[in-house]
């Protein structure tokens, strides 16, 4: 199961987004305008889950992709 979730800003919303897991979790997690740098989503725990991969921009303001697969 995949969930995607455009969250407009990851920073702050683990606590919202734990609320929001369905029963049976999905095995991949995929966030678009995260809004974050890299160095700052290198820093952001799911728990239960490992970031996978990340596209963050570095010439534009907002935006960026990130998708965590569960443990």
């Amino acid at each position: 199961m995949l969930l995607h979730q455009n969250i407009r800003g990851l920073n702050h919303k683990n606590d919202e987004f734990s609320n929001f897991m369905p029963t049976k979790p999905p095995q991949v997690l995929c966030y678009s305008e995260h809004l974050l740098k890299s160095y700052q989503l290198d820093n952001v725990l799911i728990q239960s889950y490992n970031l996978g991969a990340k596209f963050c921009r570095n010439t534009f303001k907002n935006g960026g992709v990130c998708i965590y697969t569960n443990d």
